[in-house]
């Protein structure tokens, strides 16, 4: 258990039984907590992948006093603590999906489920960084196109940068996918961009960066021509449309999804988490 920010909490699990649980980035769990009458809603904030290695997986918890699951993770639960869990949702990435261009729009705690999708472009798409690069032509080729022209592009609205949940799991993923993964945070506390985070992410990685305001119009018209100019994984002459997913509050979501519909974006390559 760690904090990821002053009011969220990441949680890992291990199953006990393996082979009995699976589930695709970006879907959630009901979460029975211990002496709970009903369960909570969060998502997994981590790969089938990592699932895969070590059988565990990550929920990020938000604070809550109207959730009984809620108060039972941030006050009473310890390491070694059982709880029962069962995916859910229709909200996640194919692997269909990731291979298309993916444009992400996170608002707070909603960072989570797109974070696994993120993991899981790097993993299942083979874009990690390599520490000996093959002297290869066309690796060449390939790694210079991956980074003049991103697979993925998160934009992340958030007050502020420096306590976003999950900021730290953002970077590790960009830092691994070579250029192949662009994050823009949005900073909407009215500061001016100057935190921790933002000095670190324009010294360390050149691909992820900090603006002031909210996600707008410009925004997205701005990050879906970026991706779309990839066209997805290269495998197919032909190129793939871009695919948006997104989660968070349900008035920046339903703007979101407004805007790239206005922006020509097909209603069913938008997809919405709407729990909140």
């Amino acid at each position: 258990i760690e904090d990821a920010s002053p009011n969220v909490k990441l949680v890992t699990l291990r199953v006990h039984a393996r082979e009995a649980f699976s589930f695709r980035p970006g879907q959630w769990v009901d979460f029975y907590a211990p002496g709970a009458e009903k369960p909570g809603g969060y998502s997994i904030a981590s790969s089938p992948g990592s699932f895969a290695r070590d059988g565990t997986f990550v929920l990020a918890v938000r604070a809550s006093r109207s959730s009984a699951c809620g108060h039972w993770v941030h006050e009473r639960c310890r390491k070694g603590d059982e709880a029962r869990v069962r995916v859910g949702g229709k909200f996640f990435a194919s692997r269909e999906d990731l291979a298309h261009p993916l444009l992400l729009v996170a608002g707070g705690i909603g960072i989570a489920p797109l974070v696994g999708m993120l993991q899981t472009l790097v993993e299942e798409q083979q874009l990690e960084s390599r520490g000996t690069r093959e002297k290869d032509t066309k690796d060449t080729e390939s790694a210079e196109l991956s980074e003049l022209s991103p697979r993925a592009i998160l934009l992340c609205s958030t007050k502020n940068p420096a306590t976003q949940p999950m900021a730290g799991e953002v970077r590790a993923v960009a830092a691994k996918a070579g250029g192949a993964v662009r994050v823009v945070f949005h900073r909407t506390d009215g500061e001016r961009t100057g935190d921790t985070l933002c000095a670190e992410t324009k010294t360390n990685h050149l691909h992820v960066s900090t603006e002031n305001g909210r996600v707008d119009v410009k925004a997205l018209r701005e990050a879906l021509r970026v991706v779309a100019s990839r066209g997805g994984d290269g495998g197919s002459a032909k190129k793939k449309p871009p695919l948006a997913f997104l989660c968070g509050p349900p008035a920046m979501s339903d703007a979101a999804e407004a805007a790239l519909l206005e922006l020509g974006v097909p209603k069913e390559d938008v997809r919405l988490e709407r729990w909140w």
